[in-house]
Formats: structure tokens, C-alpha cells, sequence
């Protein structure tokens, strides 16, 4: 099934060109070297195998981690996990294989090489399908989840039967974890705990389980969470209580805490209880130093010894004492990238959100920046970066003179300056940016700079003064602009069109405003304010970017829009007006994002996937979604491109999936053209990379002796792929040929030799 996934993925990507059946535009489309990036840090559960390995069930996927020497293997969504929100974790014994459930519902299985997918409960027509727990007895494995509880056949990969009734307890209730103890199965359910005889030829009748009460003090005999055993008797946690078995009840007090009980585990003679915040002990006496977001215990065998491990948001341990450092890898610091840049030395920089999701479109927690530089990730967080007033960003931006700005919601805007320290400035109320509300109270929105004169501009979301839009100059002054009887002052994104003027996107409201300082920052006598009419684009707005053409792309939870005239509001003659179009082929969608690549091909990000729009021709020229390629979700909430090597990154709401296109900035001349792989052999390469190319150019392949084999339309990429046929769809023969490149843009040619060999 795994396989048949992969194959598609690969299979849909090439369709996506040659429906078209234009060659430059099979080009264009092209994409390749997926990646994932997602954070490994949230361990939901841990499980130990025969060699010593460590395995993790993350919220953004796998990893095995070697104690001896802290070796590490991650497992992400391509050519491994079908999902990434990893929920339960558990190898079996008998054969070593790793079995790793999904919040979707999917059985993931490793054995040892190569992952493969059971997906009967992923595809199964169920509300809940996340997977809570395995347990492995008698040669089945017993699958707990949201959705109750199923018996698995691994010899023969099928289910036997699915428990759908426990005893007289509601049907379809959720199982949270199971054990083996007093000869019987134990399952702590959302309606209780039951228990059933080992051994059983079915487990699928409700009168073979036995419903165990709770004490008086239970909350209706609910919502149990965690089972264990120590020293011969049995445990339950339901809520803030653990309960300790009598006869067939669980009603004996054994502890009752300030918060709600995640995880037990028996180790060492002791019983260990874990809440959000702490470790406890059966005396009642807290056992951890470091301040970590507990979400369960996992027990394990290491070095001959039974252990159990803390999972943490923040990683997990491997419990010795309160001092145990945690187990961390290096990725970013959350799943959800709510907005992503990338700056001039092709660092990408992530935020999640504001932790204010009424006041911002698709905001999500607060956990600070993550940025990646190579393949290494660094995290800034208000606890660990001096200066850094709030983890809260809901939106960051790259400029071009190396500089990274991330706005936040409250706390003014962040100034990350491209020096080795990443040296950190506040703008806020304290450097002459007027308040949004109160008098500390600063929002500052997306922030562009206007190329004709180096400065940063940003809008300024308020509702106590009439400051709407923020300048700050190469030197670092700073000065608002204000404008009286305006609808509305909320204003989140922007873009800059050819003409400097600043045109800005209002989420909480309906009208979007264009401001122009014609150059004179000092001079406001000459300012030209434009409220754009609601008569056409009537909705609030979610994200906006000017392209090649000086068009504007305004995206709404509906439709996405876009300004053909963009200049109309600098001078606003007398008879003319703004022209607002609403492409037909982008009605119905949910836009969260918009990006722009060197083709001037429009990247959608939407609830729905990714689109890449072709407005010359006006056509959907691909789709990208789980179905068909590699994307962490189908939920896009950012996009950013590199034009510098045509590498896009999709930011979703489960990941950052990253894509390569030829899509590349082209060169000022021919000085680095090269073409790979060499020799280029069709059957085994597939294609030949033309690269270094200028803009504007054309590429003719010819034999040595001048016959023209293939010709590519002028472009203005730096990079073509030839696949070895002819123009005429023929495959070519062995030998030498030349690839000439002419560019009239930059009045320059050259031409290179490549190798063809047909096996």
C-alpha cells in the first residue's frame, strides 16, 4: 500500500505536465526532492527494542535513538510514515517489528528496512481513528484507540475483530491504554475500566468483559487514562484520583492531586504518577527538578533493566533522577508554521502564532522562532533569547537587506539583524510607534520594503489612534502616517506594487487602503491615501503579493482577487477606475497564502492544497495535495520561495514540506552554464539539467554536424530539462551534442557540449 502511495506520488507529478502538452510548461511545473521538516519534539509515547534502540512516537513522526551512542534515525511521511502526528508507539518481541499508530487512524509497521502501511482503520468510516496503545500477547496484537479496541493478525496482516461493546458500558467508547495482569486483559476506557480472560476465542462479545467500579468520588466511573501494577495490586488514574483495585472495584483512595493524572508506571518498587507539571510518588512527593509539559509515561527495558521514561513536549527521559537530562532532537519547535520566510543567505525562519486566534487568521500556539540554516535548526524563545519580549509571532518576513522581522500581537514587532549573533531590536510604543490600545499594547503587521528607497514599512493594527501605516528608514528612523475618517484601521498584511505605493489587507473588516508618500517621507502634504470600494471585493482579506506584471493577489476565505491596475490609485485620473477581477477558476476556495516565483507563476496556499496558477493563460497549471504528492497537510497556511535555487517551502498546519522547481532566478550572463549528469544516460537519469542560463533565453540542441534536435521556448528561468527526445517525441542517439543558449535580454550566447548514451 506504501509502495502503491509512493508510486502515485511520482506518477501525478509527472501527469501534471504532460496533460498540458507544452513542453516549456511541463518544465515549469516540475517538482522534485520533497522534503518534511517537522518537530520531533512532543513525544506522545516510547518504547525500547532488542538492540538497544530507543523508539519515540512523535507529533511529527518517528525516531530511533541509540543510548550508547546517541545515534539517531528520523521517520517522516515520505518513504516511511503514512501521517506524521504519531500518537502510540510498541515493538514486538518476538520478531523486533515496530508497530507506530497515527492520530489518522494509520498502522505504520518497520521491519527493519522498510516501513509498510496496514490502513484499515486510516480508511475505516469512523469519527475517532486515533491509536492510543498496542499490546502484544499470543502471537495477536491488540490495538486500543479513539475508537475502541481490535484484534491484528500479523502473519497474515489482517484484523480478526473489533471490539465494539464493553460489557454494559456505552458502545464506541475510546480505549486509552491496555495490560496484561491476574491472568486478564485490562483496558482503561472514556467509560471506565473493563477487563476480559486471556485466552478468549473472541473478545468481540460484550458478556466476555467485566465492567471493575470506581470509588464514590469517581465522576461516574469515567474517563480513565493510565492502568499499571505494583507489587501485586492493581492501579487506575481517572481525572485527579488513582485509584487502587479491591475485589472487583476500584475503590480504594490511593492518591488524589491539584492536577489530572497522564501517565503511571511501576519501576524500582516504586510507583511513579505523572501530571502536567510534576512526578509524583505514592507519598504524595514531587521527584522531578526541571520544569517539563509531562504528557505520559512509558516503561521500558534498558541495559537488562526496566525503566520508565518521561514523554515531555519538550522532548523525553530516560528516567534516573530528577537531574536526567532530556532527549531532544534538533528540529523545529512546532508542527504548525503559520507563516515562513526565507532571508539573502537562504535561512528559513518559521513562527507558529500569536496564541490570539480571534485576532489573527489561522494563528495557532505561541512557541517562539525557529530557523533553519543548512540542516541545522536554532530555536529563540523568550526563556532562552535575551532581549525577545514574547514567544507570540504570528508573522515573519525576510527583506533584502538581510534583515528578519516578526510581528507579534501586543508586543510591537522583532528586528533580527544578520550579524553572527542575531542581534535583536523591539519596535513598540518605546520608539515611536503609537499604541494599538492602552499604551504598551503594539501590533505591527507584515513588513515589505519599498525598493525605490530601502525603507521598511509595516502596517500598524490599532484601534486607540489613527497611526495606520509604520516607516522606518536604512537609518533607522521611524515615523507613522495617519489618516482620519477611515472605516477601517485593522489592517494585518501588505504588498508593495511597482509604483511604491503600500496597499493594506484587513482581516477583521472589509475595506483594504493603498497609501503612497511619494518618496518624501518628511513631506506629507503630497501623501496619496486610496480606501479601495467595497462594491467588488467586500470580505476580509487573508494575504496579498504584487508580481512581475504589477498585478495584486488578494486572497479572502472565498475567492482569491486580483488588481489589474494597481497604478490607478497613485494618480486616480477623472473617468477611469480600479479594476478588481475575480478569476473564475480560483471561486470556491479558502486562500491562506500567496507567493510569487521567478516565473511569475502564482503559488496558492489553501485549505485544499496548493495551486499554482498561470494568470497569461489563465490556468490551474498543478495541484498539490496529500493524494498526490509528499505535502504534510492539506491545510496551507504559508508559502516562500527561493528564488535563488528554486526551492519552495509550504508551511502547513502538520509540517514544513519543501519542494525543489525550476523555478530559479536567472543569471546575468552564461559565465556558469553547465548541464548535468554527465554522461547523460536517458534510461537511468531520466533528464539532462541545463543550467547557469540568463534571462530570456532561448536553448537549441543540435548534433555536432547542426541538425536541430529540440528547441525550448524562450524563458526566464535559470535552469531547463531536456529528457532526450527529440522535438518530434523521438528518443535520440548515442553520442555528442551541443546545447546553445541566446538570450536577447542580455545580448550574450554560449554554447556546451553533452554526452548522450541509449543503453
Amino acid at each position: 500500500m506504501m509502495n502503491q502511495w509512493r508510486g502515485a506520488c511520482r506518477l501525478a507529478v509527472i501527469v501534471l505536465g504532460f496533460v498540458l502538452g507544452l513542453p516549456d510548461t511541463q518544465a515549469q511545473v516540475r517538482v522534485s526532492n520533497w522534503q518534511t521538516y517537522s518537530s520531533m519534539l512532543n513525544v506522545k509515547s516510547v518504547a525500547s527494542d532488542r538492540t538497544g534502540n530507543l523508539w519515540a512516537a512523535t507529533s511529527g513522526g518517528v525516531f530511533a535513538y541509540n543510548m550508547q551512542t546517541r545515534a539517531v534515525r528520523e521517520f517522516r511521511n515520505i518513504n516511511a510514515l503514512f501521517g506524521l502526528d504519531i500518537t502510540a508507539i510498541a515493538v514486538n518481541a518476538t520478531d523486533g517489528t515496530v508497530y507506530a499508530g497515527g492520530f489518522n487512524g494509520a498502522l505504520n509497521i518497520y521491519d527493519g528496512r522498510n516501513w509498510s502501511l496496514v490502513p484499515d482503520v486510516l480508511t475505516a468510516t469512523l469519527t475517532r481513528k486515533q491509536i492510543n496503545d498496542f499490546l502484544f500477547y499470543n502471537d495477536l496484537v491488540f490495538i486500543a484507540g479513539d475508537f475502541g479496541l481490535t484484534v491484528f493478525d500479523p502473519r497474515r496482516r489482517v484484523f480478526t475483530e473489533t471490539v465494539q461493546r464493553f460489557a454494559a458500558l456505552p458502545p464506541g467508547g475510546a480505549v486509552r491504554q491496555m495490560l496484561i495482569a491476574q491472568n486478564r486483559l485490562w483496558a482503561a476506557t472514556e467509560n471506565g475500566v473493563v477487563s476480559a480472560p486471556l485466552g478468549l476465542r473472541t473478545y468481540a462479545n460484550p458478556a466476555a468483559w467485566t465492567v471493575h467500579p470506581l470509588g464514590a468520588l469517581s465522576n461516574n466511573n469515567g474517563n480513565t487514562v493510565a492502568l499499571a501494577e505494583h507489587q501485586g495490586s492493581l492501579f487506575v488514574a481517572q481525572e485527579r484520583n488513582l485509584w487502587r483495585l479491591r475485589g472487583n472495584s476500584f475503590d480504594s483512595l490511593a492518591l488524589s492531586l491539584e492536577e489530572n493524572i497522564r501517565g503511571l508506571a511501576s519501576v524500582q518498587n516504586q510507583l511513579f504518577i505523572a501530571t502536567q507539571n510534576a512526578l509524583w510518588n505514592t507519598a504524595r512527593q514531587t521527584v522531578n527538578a526541571n520544569p517539563m509539559t509531562i504528557n505520559a509515561l512509558s516503561t521500558v527495558d534498558s541495559a537488562g533493566q526496566r525503566r520508565f521514561v518521561v514523554n515531555t513536549r519538550q522532548g523525553f527521559a530516560l528516567w534516573r533522577d530528577a537531574q536526567t537530562p532530556l532527549v531532544q532532537i534538533n528540529s523545529p519547535i512546532d508542527n504548525r508554521f503559520r507563516s515562513v520566510a526565507v532571508d539573502t543567505k537562504g535561512r528559513v525562519w518559521c513562527v507558529s502564532g500569536s496564541g490570539n486566534a480571534s485576532a489573527i487568521p489561522n494563528d495557532g500556539t505561541a512557541t517562539g522562532i525557529s530557523m533553519l540554516q543548512d540542516t541545522t535548526w536554532r530555536i529563540f524563545t523568550q526563556q532562552r533569547t535575551a532581549g525577545m519580549p514574547t514567544n507570540g509571532y504570528y508573522q515573519i518576513d525576510a527583506q533584502p537587506n538581510g534583515t528578519v522581522w516578526a510581528s507579534s500581537y501586543g508586543s510591537g514587532t522583532l528586528l533580527i539583524e544578520p550579524d553572527m549573533n542575531f542581534r535583536l531590536t523591539v519596535l513598540n510604543t518605546t520608539n515611536g510607534i503609537s499604541a494599538s490600545a492602552g499604551t504598551e499594547f503594539s501590533v505591527l503587521g507584515q513588513v515589505q520594503t519599498d525598493s525605490r528607497t530601502n525603507t521598511v514599512w509595516f502596517p500598524n493594527f490599532q484601534t486607540g489612534n489613527d497611526q495606520v501605516i509604520v516607516s522606518r528608514t536604512a537609518q533607522g528612523a521611524v515615523r507613522g502616517f495617519t489618516r482620519g475618517s477611515l472605516p477601517e484601521k485593522r489592517y494585518h498584511f501588505m504588498a508593495i506594487d511597482r509604483s511604491g505605493t503600500k496597499w493594506l489587507a484587513t482581516w477583521r473588516g472589509t475595506q483594504m487602503l493603498a497609501f503612497n508618500e511619494r518618496g518624501t517621507l518628511d513631506n506629507t502634504g503630497d501623501d496619496v491615501w486610496y480606501p479601495v470600494p467595497t462594491t467588488v471585493l467586500n470580505e476580509g482579506q487573508s494575504c496579498i503579493a504584487a508580481d512581475a506584471d504589477d498585478r495584486l493577489w488578494i486572497g479572502t476565505s472565498r475567492a482569491m482577487y486580483t488588481i489589474v491596475n494597481p497604478g490607478f490609485a497613485l494618480t486616480q485620473p477623472a473617468g477611469q477606475s480600479l479594476i478588481i477581477d475575480k478569476p473564475r477558476k480560483l471561486l470556491d476556495q479558502a486562500y491562506n497564502a500567496v507567493a510569487v516565483d521567478a516565473l511569475n507563476y502564482k503559488w496558492f496556499g489553501t485549505n485544499s492544497g496548493v495551486l499554482v496558477y498561470d494568470s497569461n493563460r489563465d490556468t490551474i497549471v498543478a495541484r498539490f495535495t496529500t493524494d498526490n504528492s509528499p505535502l504534510a497537510s492539506n491545510t496551507v497556511l504559508s508559502i516562500a520561495i527561493d528564488n535563488n535555487n528554486g526551492r519552495i517551502y509550504f508551511g502547513t498546519d502538520n509540517g514544513l514540506s519543501v519542494a525543489t522547481t525550476l523555478a530559479v532566478r536567472p543569471n546575468t550572463d552564461f559565465s556558469t552554464m553547465r548541464c548535468y549528469p554527465q554522461p547523460f544516460v536517458p534510461s537511468q537519469d531520466n533528464e539532462l539539467v541545463i543550467d547557469g542560463l540568463a534571462e530570456g533565453t532561448q536553448v537549441k540542441i543540435t548534433t555536432v554536424d547542426g541538425l536541430l534536435i529540440r528547441t525550448f521556448p524562450t524563458g526566464n528561468s535559470r535552469t531547463v530539462v531536456w529528457d532526450g527526445l527529440t522535438d518530434s517525441g523521438q528518443p535520440v542517439q548515442s553520442g555528442v551534442y551541443l546545447i546553445a543558449a541566446y538570450s536577447d535580454t542580455v545580448g550574450a550566447n554560449a554554447v556546451i557540449k553533452a554526452m548522450v548514451i541509449q543503453r
